[in-house]
């Protein structure tokens, strides 16, 4: 029971002590004492009535308050969790963002990457000497099948260029059939067994079995070059000796004709 309540019951208490005070003029003072005893008493007990009421009510909204403050808490609580996934669930679509950009931007540059390359392994291969040119003619072949595979296709190409390193870096001895002419001034050619001698990339010398027919070649502006000297036969023979017995090798000269195509 709020305040105006209480004011309001406690001002018609007051109004029916003085009413009743004015009906009992006309009775006796004992009589009129005990009659605003008795009326005094029920107003005091009421006033208890009232005071027990409130407190009751008091403390029933006291725990309604308690009740919507956590309740209160409890929203603030979630909202608050909620608001943190989803900055979380923000954070990761930007990261996965920029992986993504960061991939594309990869997968762009290792396509340019493999064009390059193609176009400089197409530019470069007709120079090479036959035994790494066969080598390559193998990685080209795989290339055609792995045109959706452009991890694989850069191995390949990687492959081809360590080879080349490889190559450059040694003395190599390959046996081939070269179409030689057999006979001065004859544009007839026959194939013959031949000892090529490859010193890098760019130069290299033939020698056939007999000994009959040498040469040297070299790589040009746009393929590789062979050219007939039978005179270098016997310099060829003996660096072939040392090529095949490297244990018992002694230094050896050799006619090189220097040009000024490089690879």
């Amino acid at each position: 029971m709020n305040t105006l309540a209480i004011r309001t019951f406690a001002a018609a208490a007051v109004l029916t002590i003085f009413s009743c005070t004015a009906s009992a003029q006309n009775q006796s003072p004992a009589s009129q004492l005990e009659g605003l005893m008795q009326q005094w008493l029920a107003i005091e007990q009421q006033r208890e009535t009232m005071r027990i009421d409130w407190q009751e009510d008091k403390l029933v909204l006291e725990q309604r308050l308690d009740l919507l403050t956590a309740e209160s808490k409890g929203l603030q609580n979630h909202l608050k969790k909620h608001s943190g996934l989803k900055t979380k669930a923000q954070q990761k679509r930007e990261e996965l963002a920029v992986e993504q950009n960061t991939l594309e931007s990869r997968q762009r540059k290792l396509k340019q990457a493999l064009v390059q390359a193609d176009q400089h392994v197409n530019a470069l291969l007709p120079r090479l000497p036959e035994p790494l040119k066969n080598h390559w003619h193998e990685n080209i072949q795989k290339l055609v099948l792995l045109k959706e595979h452009p991890s694989k296709r850069l191995d390949l190409y990687l492959d081809m260029y360590k080879s080349f390193d490889r190559f450059r870096e040694k003395v190599t001895v390959h046996q081939a059939l070269m179409p030689i002419a057999t006979q001065k001034n004859s544009a007839e050619q026959q194939e013959i067994l031949v000892d090529q001698i490859y010193l890098g990339v760019a130069k290299g010398w033939y020698l056939s079995r007999d000994g009959q027919y040498a040469g040297f070649g070299e790589a040009g502006s746009d393929q590789w070059l062979w050219c007939s000297d039978n005179t270098l036969s016997e310099q060829l023979a003996d660096i072939l000796k040392a090529a095949k017995n490297p244990e018992t090798a002694r230094i050896l000269p050799l006619n090189i004709k220097l040009s000024g195509e490089r690879l």
